[in-house]
């Protein structure tokens, strides 16, 4: 499908719980929230999240750099922060590659 954006929402993904469990659009609202808030507040404490048969998210410290601005060719400096990194299981990996 090149060219084309797919999302999953979180209104599909309590439709799919809702059919999977019979459970109330509210259920499975709150399920879903859940492991959302879980996965982030974990992360945001430093620790790794690993989901079997998908991958592992983890927080990585980026340190301050040096930048290039493309435009004008001036050195700028890219401060340090945080962001996450996720690598995929090699079951996941192998799902993937199949999907053509």
């Amino acid at each position: 499908m090149a060219g084309k954006s797919l999302k999953l929402t979180r209104r599909e993904l309590t439709s799919a719980i809702m059919e999977a469990f019979q459970v109330t659009k509210m259920h499975a609202s709150d399920i879903i929230e859940t492991i959302l808030v879980e996965l982030a507040d974990a992360l945001c404490h430093g620790e790794k999240v690993k989901i079997s048969g998908l991958g592992v998210f983890r927080v990585l410290d980026k340190k301050e750099r040096t930048g290039f601005n493309p435009k004008t060719g001036e050195a700028a400096t890219v401060s340090g922060r945080k962001v996450v990194s996720f690598h995929p299981s090699t079951v996941f990996k192998a799902k993937l590659n199949k999907i053509k």
